[in-house]
């Protein structure tokens, strides 16, 4: 298949597809179609199809797309075979939550390491993952080759946390703070508010749009 640069949101949605279809079981159907796989992700199948356009994957009318050969150039657009090493930066119950889900599921992405300033959490293995201390960042972050990091941190905390991350190497980063980093462009940044996005959720419950598809917003 083809590489070509990818819009971000297609990006989104081809890491969701790859989700799906690696969760299948042996045995299961070698073939789906659009719309067996819009179902699953609750879009419409000409979402799909223009998703998978993009890496270039075309289905058979007869059959669908092949699950396996759809795997494949998911993979390679996504590159699936670099390992990315992660840290988590607070290890409350956010951070601890999110190192045992990360930690389950087969990616190429390794919780490398994890930090917090409460002493009391500090040298204890959450997850099979050893949280240090926050004096201990740079050290650890360039001794585990560290590449993403994902801060679970109070808002006032989060930026000065943020440029130490991207001084010791870190090159893309996942803020659950609701304060907005102020980053250089070359440092690949990506921001959820759980406050803003369930005020947003409770909007929608009240004012239901014929436009949402199941709660999601269909994004092209």
């Amino acid at each position: 298949m083809i590489m070509k640069s990818i819009p971000d949101k297609v990006i989104g949605r081809l890491s969701r597809y790859r989700e799906l279809l690696s969760g299948r079981q042996p045995g299961e159907r070698t073939s789906l179609f659009s719309h067996e796989i819009a179902a699953a992700m609750r879009l419409s199948d000409c979402q799909v199809r223009r998703d998978l356009m993009a890496i270039d994957a075309r289905g058979v009318p007869s059959h669908g797309y092949d699950v396996q050969g759809l795997l494949q150039g998911l993979d390679q657009a996504l590159e699936q075979g670099r390992i990315h090493g992660v840290a988590v930066v607070g290890a409350g119950s956010l951070g601890r939550a999110l190192i045992a889900s990360l930690e389950a599921s087969r990616t190429n992405l390794r919780i490398r390491c994890a930090f917090d300033a409460d002493p009391g959490k500090v040298n204890r293995v959450y997850s099979g993952v050893k949280c240090h201390g926050m004096d201990a960042l740079e050290q650890v972050v360039a001794r585990e080759q560290v590449t993403l990091a994902v801060l679970c941190l109070p808002p006032g905390a989060t930026q000065s946390v943020a440029e130490r991350l991207v001084r010791a190497g870190v090159k893309g980063l996942l803020n659950f703070s609701s304060s907005p980093l102020r980053l250089p462009r070359t440092v690949a940044l990506e921001e959820i508010d759980i406050g803003n996005q369930l005020a947003k959720l409770a909007y929608f419950t009240l004012h239901p749009s014929k436009e949402r598809r199941n709660g999601r917003l269909e994004e092209r």
